[in-house]
């Protein structure tokens, strides 16, 4: 029989993200699962690493880029968590599982976690924002009834994990304090941008450039970056804010800049690229945040990484990056003047603007390094495989298997 420790192992997770199957994917998606991939294949070669992908899409196909494959999960909810247990039991077949991560501990969780408790197969769920917001879970679980039920069995699906992983410290602990869980794992999603293309300040430009990365979504708070943008351009003229993103909200939000006087001065550029980012980066003076909630938001670490100082709304994830007043500014999510007056400070004072973009580069490089992140959670996921294979907690198949 082959060691737990040194034999192949089969990773599997859950994603809601389907531009993985583009030659020229949207995000930085495909990259961050072949980082990964690697760190498996370099500890135990042979491995494979597969992400089952919910779309909606029906003619997309397999993907595979060196020992990771990307498979699609088509259909709507909720025939698609049925397709998910399917695709599964496929996966299962083809190369035994050693550990599923899924993308939420909702939804996907719920398919996944009764698979692999039929199976013997470990399972790591994980959050990627404040589940402890009232508004969060509003607007990520649905109306009433509804969003209680959910939240109440997500509760109880997490004791059936092996390891729950989470982006902020203020979640961490919450989860603890609530033994909601027998492993929390603060691990922040690593930031996969070339820390070659990236500046070390604010820029000597005579525009003012405010930018904003991100989904046009009520959780992004956008209509107050709107009035905090009307606010600004009283003061500053020159300023623009850049809007980089698409959404739903957009068609609101491009009205409501009309309305408010300030459509020269707000910029919606939509989606681009992931390696086009930087050029926004580059190009702007202020970063600012304004979400009503969020988990470690990785378009903060990429902007702190080009030495843009950051204004953000003081919530759970902003506050494990930015000291207030040290390394940028905190306002509560509702408060325009102090948003406005924050992002005014800053363009108005540069030496000011270049010492908290020093300061929160060097922070965030130290925290939130992209090689300990990616290495830290394939860690966990091969601690909990090679745990449970060692503790012999497998099925027949599995034993058979090795």
């Amino acid at each position: 029989m082959i060691s737990a420790a040194s034999r192949p192992l089969h990773i599997v997770q859950t994603s809601y993200d389907d531009s993985v199957f583009q030659a020229e994917a949207g995000s930085d998606t495909v990259q961050r699962q072949l980082t990964y991939a690697r760190i498996v294949e370099r500890r135990h070669p042979g491995s494979r690493w597969t992400l089952l992908t919910f779309t909606r899409r029906t003619n997309l196909s397999h993907r595979r880029l060196e020992n990771t494959c990307f498979v699609p999960v088509a259909g709507r909810w909720p025939g698609n968590l049925a397709t998910l247990r399917r695709a599964l039991m496929r996966q299962h077949a083809q190369f035994p599982i050693d550990v599923i991560s899924t993308q939420t501990v909702f939804d996907d969780a719920w398919a996944a976690l009764h698979f692999a408790r039929r199976q013997g197969i470990p399972l790591v769920g994980q959050i990627h924002y404040d589940v402890f917001s009232e508004f969060a879970r509003r607007q990520e679980l649905g109306p009433q009834p509804w969003r209680s039920l959910r939240w109440r069995y997500a509760q109880r699906q997490m004791q059936h994990m092996q390891a729950v992983r989470v982006d902020g410290q203020r979640t961490g602990r919450a989860l603890q304090a609530r033994a909601l869980c027998r492993r929390v794992a603060v691990l922040p999603v690593a930031v996969t941008m070339d820390a070659s293309q990236q500046v070390a300040g604010p820029r000597e430009d005579d525009l003012c450039h405010v930018l904003f990365v991100g989904r046009l979504t009520p959780q992004k708070n956008l209509f107050t970056l709107l009035d905090v943008a009307a606010q600004v351009a009283a003061h500053h003229p020159a300023a623009r804010f850049q809007i980089v993103g698409d959404g739903p909200l957009r068609g609101q939000l491009q009205a409501r800049a009309q309305a408010l006087g300030i459509r020269k001065q707000v910029i919606f550029h939509g989606a681009v690229p992931y390696e086009r980012l930087r050029e926004f980066y580059n190009a702007a003076r202020v970063f600012l945040l304004p979400s009503l909630f969020e988990g470690m938001p990785r378009v903060m670490v990429e902007a702190a990484m080009h030495g843009l100082p950051i204004v953000a709304s003081r919530i759970a994830g902003h506050e494990d990056a930015i000291a207030d007043g040290h390394s940028g500014f905190l306002c509560e999510p509702d408060d325009v003047a102090a948003l406005a007056a924050r992002v005014q400070q800053l363009l108005s004072d540069r030496d000011l603007s270049a010492t908290m973009g020093r300061r929160i580069r060097e922070s965030v490089r130290r925290q939130f390094d992209p090689t300990r992140l990616a290495e830290g959670w394939v860690q966990l996921l091969l601690e909990t495989a090679v745990h449970a294979v060692g503790s012999g907690a497998r099925n027949h198949r599995r034993v058979s298997a090795l």
